[in-house]
């Protein structure tokens, strides 16, 4: 696991809500000092809004890969989540206080050997299908909220990313599954914890 401890997950959550907050005020962004060390690594990183108290997502957006500093694709994330996010309009000003974060950490992504069912545990793996052309991806909590098998994590994957259900059972297409560690507002800008 990525092995992220609870206040600095805390404070990651609360950086993600002022980059989307700044988007309104204007206010200049300031990674938090507390977790400079962290904000220095290059890790997967994914930014998820929902609506409270429903929990339905509002935007979703992120790396998969650690292409850069966390102190860039984490604010980065979390603006594209809240405003570029093809599937929404983009979040208003008065939706922040209906409005919860959760940031989850990625670990690396790793290729799937053999047959992908037998190696898929919910709850603990997350998934990228790609055929090359396309990519689907969804977070391990996903299909624990879903309560999904393995075949239909599978089969969603694949339609996230416009793919055929089935196209995972195909010679060609890449599996891959990686871990994240998710913390989440209860409310939004209030209490935040670890998601199991």
């Amino acid at each position: 696991m990525v092995k992220i401890n609870l206040d600095d997950g805390r404070a990651m959550v609360k950086f993600a809500r002022k980059a989307i907050e700044s988007h309104f005020t204007g206010a200049e962004m300031k990674a938090p000092w507390a977790i400079k060390d962290i904000l220095k690594k290059d890790k997967g990183v994914f930014v998820t809004l929902k609506v409270h108290p429903g929990k339905d997502i509002r935007g979703q957006m992120g790396y998969t890969d650690g292409i850069m500093e966390l102190s860039r694709s984490l604010p980065e994330a979390a603006e594209s989540a809240a405003f570029r996010d093809y599937r929404f309009p983009p979040l208003r000003k008065s939706e922040l206080k209906t409005t919860l974060i959760e940031v989850s950490m990625l670990t690396k992504p790793k290729p799937a050997k053999g047959d992908p069912l037998g190696e898929i545990e919910i709850g603990k793996h997350g998934l990228i299908v790609s055929d090359g052309n396309s990519k689907g991806i969804l977070l391990p909590q996903l299909a624990v909220e879903r309560g999904w098998s393995p075949r239909e994590f599978l089969s969603r994957t694949c339609m996230r990313g416009h793919l055929e259900s089935d196209v995972w059972r195909e010679q060609g297409t890449e599996i891959y599954t990686f871990n994240a560690e998710t913390f989440a507002e209860e409310k939004p800008g209030g209490k935040i914890s670890r998601v199991k």
